[in-house]
């Protein structure tokens, strides 16, 4: 199966869930528009979509022109029947696609955070069946409106939309569950010198390391599971 992954970083690549979603037979056809990719246009060729995170909003057009053309894409994908799967400004992508608004939230999320599964996870075909908590990484500064019929499947205390599902095979995930140790390591070497001197941002920095420590093997696991169940869901969709 060949999925078409959009990368807006450098940075924010498809880490451990592309790795994942590899071991499952999935092939990532990657676009980094950091790097001066332009957008596919034979997009017939693929079976589904990957759009990942970056410091970006989803509608900062005037300085990220791609991001319109971007989410225009998702739609169709999504109208198509075909896979797509946001993560972070992927699934605020997914909100200004498919109808909804993407918007500063009222603080920043940052670090790992138990997410909650809703009563509605129980007939969405990824996240069925796990248990009702995951601590997984967050670091956004914006949140989003769920487009209408969407059913919310997963929500923390600080950020109400966490993961979601709009019709059948569109999955928006709030939270950072694709990364690894190395990558959350290069994010906060990067990103160190212009964040903010404030509460929030030096407590993150200051116990983001035990954190990791304790956290990322359930988020792997996650992780693995998630790639899983997704290439199953794109089999039988190019199957049907």
């Amino acid at each position: 199966m060949n999925i078409l992954t959009l990368q807006f970083q450098d940075s924010s690549g498809p880490e451990a869930f592309g790795h994942a979603l590899e071991a499952c037979g999935a092939t990532l056809d990657i676009c980094n528009f950091d790097s001066g990719n332009l957008l596919p246009t034979g997009v017939a060729v693929y079976d589904a979509m990957l759009v990942l995170g970056g410091v970006m909003n989803a509608h900062d057009d005037d300085d990220y022109a791609y991001l319109g053309p971007v989410a225009a894409l998702m739609a169709e994908f999504h109208r198509s029947g075909r896979p797509v799967l946001g993560i972070c400004l992927g699934a605020q992508l997914i909100a200004r696609a498919l109808g909804g608004r993407a918007y500063p939230h009222s603080r920043p999320e940052l670090g790992f955070v138990e997410v909650s599964l809703t009563g509605e996870a129980t007939a969405d075909p990824l996240v069925t069946g796990l248990e009702s908590t995951h601590i997984l990484m967050e670091w956004h500064y914006e949140t989003f409106d769920m487009p209408a019929g969407s059913h919310l499947l997963a929500t923390s205390a600080a950020c109400r939309n966490q993961i979601f599902r709009v019709g059948e095979t569109t999955h928006g995930f709030q939270c950072h569950f694709e990364v690894d140790h190395g990558t959350v390591d290069s994010w906060l070497a990067s990103s160190a010198p212009s964040l903010p001197d404030d509460e929030a941002h030096n407590s993150f920095t200051a116990s983001i390391g035990g954190q990791l420590d304790r956290h990322m093997a359930g988020s792997l696991a996650f992780c693995e599971t998630i790639a899983a169940r997704w290439t199953d869901l794109i089999g039988a969709r190019r199957a049907a």
